[in-house]
């Protein structure tokens, strides 16, 4: 009996040390952090806290010298990883070193050899990036500081944001949150004693992060006497949000805090299953030498990407003028910006560094693991990676398990319908938002290649699930009813675009709203991307939303067919912007007819504001020109240079 006895204590024992290592560690708030109510409601408002964790480099990281102060370029300004690349390295020292490339650089368009020009790029971006290396294990070799701000944006508002004291700015640290994030409709409903915005370092250890994330809960929670939070995850914060659910709910395990402590959980253009951009990269898989991209397409969708539609003229004159170079000078350059990214950025950063692994889809991870982290120095980076890759290969489950068991709501929004950078292979495959995947933000859609739709004869996994234009099947994803679709939304304009960001916040804020398909707020499942920006800034130039203004207009000496179609335009502009199903050419000739009728009155406070139908002809004439001149040359030419055509004439 003494024995049976023993054996089930030992078995208790055994299954309380499994439990212990299943659970992590408990959440722990830093010293000196307030957790007392600061809240006048003290928890019953009904209006839930709300917790933004923001996307890559949207937070404040200064890499710090030995002593712990923050390191310097030598305009003064520190070394960051955050807001502007620019102050990711010393940006003079930057463009003095830079002035090296220009001999190896003439010398390679004279040879069609390297000439040094890959080693002097890798010792150039080498010595100015080396503070932001890791070491094998995933460490940092340059310790860091972040501006945390754990208290909430009303308070933040009382202290002065680092950086603008750097800057001599007058700016908070709510003025900095705002700045990356604009939550401050949030904030205006359920104010700003209820609004916190979590800053976290974009290059790290992915699950630090999320423990990091459960202290924060649990110090909201606290200054704000209420029981639960929501949170909104954006971009890089939805790779945090797939770490914190694995951490903190396991139906098997037994793990479930997620229902203690959150109400909504609201992923917008997330970084669920990684995207195709980081794993292109890691990979090396570049087009620039796939020549019938590089003479037609690509030269413009990246200048109509990284700026607008205004530069597709140079896009497409820059794709004739390679021509003129032998496709050997392309293969170089190709080659050793390739070689700079892989030995530079890829494998002293990225690779070393988790939250990067976690931009990696799961489909590629195996394979990219095996490339990377094989190394008997990266198991311990390794161990991190892999259970992330078992979080992303879980997460359907999960989330479903979340919503079966817990009163816990979780919705999704996302851009579709956009190319991947033309420079990287995926361009081929994926649609995007531009920079993350659809069928990764979706949280794992149905998503047809780009320029095709799934087809008469495609299966859909729920019937009525599919977008008007045939390319998403919406069922396929984890939350079919509770997903969202911007067609032609952008990820990188996603802080400009008001209708998204007002949709987000009619979402967290709104408990009438429910799912994507019939108690939604009005916003229908697929939707599309307008330029609302444009169309509120023509109407407040005209008064404002409430009404136009009779001073403007008593002053412009209007006729009265004027003041008739100024009238018309602006109650037209009106309708339209406070529709929530969303058509862009719709928005675009309600921002032409107001523009037009106040440039004719001169009631235009900003009349660089839009482009007068005029300077739009100019600009498309000249689009069209330029991409007339440079179909000629691919007609005539095809996929060859200047150069090969000659070779082919001797």
């Amino acid at each position: 009996m003494r024995k049976k006895w023993m054996k089930i204590l030992s078995l208790v024992i055994a299954l309380t040390v499994a439990v212990s290592a299943a659970v992590p560690a408990a959440a722990s708030v830093p010293d000196g952090v307030d957790m007392t109510v600061k809240t006048d409601c003290n928890g019953e408002c009904g209006n839930c806290p709300t917790i933004v964790v923001p996307g890559i480099l949207q937070s404040q990281v200064y890499l710090q010298n030995e002593d712990g102060t923050d390191m310097l370029a030598s305009n003064g300004l520190p070394i960051m990883e955050a807001m502007d690349m620019a102050y990711f390295v010393d940006s003079d020292l930057f463009s003095e070193k830079i002035m090296q490339v220009i001999l190896p650089a003439v010398a390679m368009l004279l040879t069609g050899l390297d000439c040094g020009l890959t080693q002097t790029l890798t010792d150039i971006f080498d010595e100015l990036l080396s503070v932001h290396y890791f070491n094998e294990d995933g460490t940092r070799q340059t310790p860091i500081s972040v501006q945390e701000c754990w208290y909430s944006l009303e308070e933040a508002d009382k202290y002065d944001d680092k950086f603008s004291v750097y800057t001599g700015k007058d700016r908070t640290q709510k003025g900095a949150a705002i700045k990356e994030v604009d939550v401050s409709e949030i904030g205006d409903i359920i104010g700003y004693d209820h609004l916190y915005y979590f800053f976290y370092e974009s290059f790290g250890d992915i699950y630090d992060i999320a423990e990091r994330l459960d202290s924060y809960i649990d110090m909201v929670k606290a200054q704000t006497g209420h029981d639960k939070v929501n949170i909104v995850f954006i971009s890089l914060g939805g790779a945090v949000g797939t770490a914190y659910l694995d951490l903190y709910y396991d139906e098997e395990r037994g793990i479930d805090s997620i229902s203690e402590d959150i109400n909504r959980i609201l992923f917008v253009a997330a970084a669920v299953d990684g995207t195709t951009v980081m794993s292109d990269c890691f990979y090396g898989n570049f087009t620039l030498t796939d020549y019938d991209l590089l003479y037609s397409d690509l030269l413009p969708s990246v200048l109509t990407l990284f700026a607008d539609s205004s530069y597709e003229w140079l896009g497409h004159l820059l794709s004739v003028v390679l021509r003129l170079l032998p496709q050997s000078r392309i293969e170089c350059l190709e080659n050793a910006l390739s070689t700079v990214i892989r030995d530079v950025l890829i494998e002293n950063m990225f690779a070393r560094c988790s939250t990067m692994w976690a931009l990696i889809p799961s489909s590629e991870y195996p394979a990219l693991a095996e490339m990377y982290l094989s190394s008997e120095a990266s198991a311990p980076l390794k161990a991190v990676t892999d259970r992330y890759y078992q979080a992303q290969l879980d997460n359907a489950d999960q989330i479903q398990s979340i919503i079966n068991n817990t009163d816990v709501q979780i919705f999704n929004i996302c851009g579709y319908g956009l190319d991947i950078p033309a420079i990287l292979d995926s361009y081929y495959t994926q649609t995007s938002d531009n920079i993350i995947n659809t069928s990764s933000t979706s949280m794992g859609a149905t998503v047809a290649a780009p320029g095709t739709t799934l087809g008469d004869n495609y299966t859909p996994a729920i019937d009525s699930y599919i977008s008007p234009d045939g390319t998403i099947d919406a069922g396929a994803g984890y939350l079919p009813d509770h997903t969202w679709y911007v067609y032609g939304q952008s990820h990188l304009k996603l802080q400009s675009s008001k209708d998204v960001i007002h949709m987000c916040v009619m979402i967290i804020t709104d408990e009438s709203i429910t799912d994507a398909r019939v108690n939604n707020g009005g916003y229908p499942q697929f939707n599309e991307y307008r330029d609302s920006k444009t169309l509120l800034n023509i109407i407040n130039q005209a008064g404002g939303t409430e009404a136009y203004s009779e001073e403007k207009l008593a002053a412009a000496d209007a006729t009265e067919e004027q003041k008739a179609e100024f009238i018309a335009a602006y109650k037209s502009a009106i309708e339209i912007y406070n529709k929530r199903v969303w058509d862009a050419d719709e928005s675009d000739a309600a921002v032409r007819r107001l523009y037009n009728i106040m440039a004719d009155l001169n009631m235009l406070s900003n009349p660089d504001s839009w482009s007068t139908d005029a300077e739009l002809k100019q600009e498309e004439t000249i689009n069209s020109v330029f991409s007339g001149i440079s179909k000629a040359f691919s007609f005539v030419m095809g996929s060859k240079s200047v150069w090969n055509v000659l070779s082919d004439l001797i």
